[in-house]
């Protein structure tokens, strides 16, 4: 085996140490059922958004837990991943989100407070935004938007950007769609790694990198050492062969 055979070799194992430690460090287990609220609620169809977006992106299905303590439903809906139409980043983008939630799905929650008429939700930047409805008018901030419900509990909420953040202002070329909606069930919970969506995969990526770089370090520095100590040893036991 030549020189540069044996770097490639080098080269491509310890690229493959940094990729599996890389991989190991960023997955951790999302299957758990902290936070999950079993309570069903009357309201739920009631006051279930309606949603826009655009023909060629319908979401999966539509899922709520309902909070008995703050009287909040809060309403998941589910897309099979998110997309940038950039082939390879989708499918890096995938790959890290599957790690990290266990999946590639994109589960973005909608907030309904049935007893003042407040719903939340994020928008554009990850900024939440919390706004009230009353009759057919919603309002944020200085903000009005009128037309903006359903016989007044059903909220017009439109899909705003690429990975699915919400707006309730309208947005052209989003068309309603119809999804049943149904509780979430400690399995759907867990497939879908709920507990974990509140968590940023930007620090969950920095921090498996530096983990996997320390960890590769080790390992190679751990490898060249015991390499060493056994072609010393191996020197040592040719000398005796030739001395007898």
């Amino acid at each position: 085996m030549g020189p540069k055979t044996r770097k490639l070799l080098v080269g491509l194992g310890i690229a493959a140490v940094f990729f599996v430690t890389f991989s190991l460090a960023l997955y951790e287990s999302g299957y758990t059922l902290t936070g999950y609220f079993p309570s069903k609620s009357l309201n739920a169809k009631r006051y279930a958004p309606i949603l826009y977006t655009p023909q060629d992106d319908k979401p999966e299905e539509i899922l709520y837990m309902y909070n008995k303590t703050t009287h909040a439903i809060t309403y998941y809906v589910i897309w099979g991943g998110e997309y940038t139409g950039r082939s390879v980043i989708d499918r890096l983008y995938e790959y890290i989100r599957s790690l990290f939630y266990g999946s590639g799905a994109d589960v973005e929650p909608i907030t309904v407070y049935s007893l003042n008429r407040t719903i939340s939700f994020e928008t554009s930047g990850h900024t939440e935004v919390w706004a009230t409805f009353s009759g057919t008018v919603c309002k944020y901030d200085d903000t009005y938007i009128p037309n903006c419900t359903v016989n007044g509990t059903h909220v017009r909420v439109y899909v705003l950007t690429w990975n699915h953040l919400f707006t309730l202002e309208p947005q052209s070329g989003t068309h309603p769609v119809s999804i049943e909606v149904k509780p979430m069930s400690p399995t759907d919970y867990i497939r879908y790694s709920v507990g974990r969506r509140g968590e940023s995969i930007a620090e969950g990526v920095v921090r498996a990198i530096l983990i996997a770089l320390l960890s590769t370090v080790l390992i190679v520095v751990a490898s060249g050492y015991f390499l060493g100590k056994k072609k010393g040893w191996e020197k040592i036991r040719k000398k005796f062969k030739k001395g007898s």
